[in-house]
């Protein structure tokens, strides 16, 4: 079975970037951490079972977040997802012009390191952004 939320670290370093992570419905035990609850709403009479849980986006809540554009400069850049070779590439692109890509063996850390450096380049607000070092976005230019 092929990874479906992010880790526990992975969720730590979001909330650290100032990411706000009350919003998603997978929990994951901290006791057991290979044990998921899907749709918290669902399982409100196993919760006590559950007495430790952590907030676990899916690739959906990280592809919600992800901008679906750019702008820098003059130049808008398109948020652009591609499988090649067994890697799947997570890029923002203008025309033949790359920004930033990043690539690896699963979508969802693909996914979760290009969030990672929106948020630490500006280009998705946070509580926290304020605390990034560069963290204004360059559309002011």
């Amino acid at each position: 079975m092929s990874k479906q939320v992010l880790s526990i670290e992975q969720m730590k370093y979001l909330q650290e970037l100032g990411l706000d992570t009350d919003c998603s419905t997978f929990f994951v035990n901290v006791a057991h951490p290979n044990k998921h609850i899907f749709n918290y709403a669902a399982y409100d009479d196993l919760i006590e079972y559950y007495l430790d849980y952590f907030p676990a986006f899916t690739l959906q809540d990280i592809l919600d977040l992800l901008p679906e554009e750019i702008l820098k400069g003059e130049r808008i850049y398109q948020l652009v997802i591609e499988r090649t070779e067994g890697r799947y590439f997570i890029s923002y692109y203008w025309c033949d012009n790359l920004l930033v890509s990043i690539d690896n063996e699963l979508l969802i850390d693909a996914a979760y390191n290009m969030l990672c450096w929106c948020i630490e380049n500006g280009y998705v607000e946070t509580s926290g952004l304020d605390k990034l070092d560069g963290s204004k976005k360059e559309k002011e230019q």
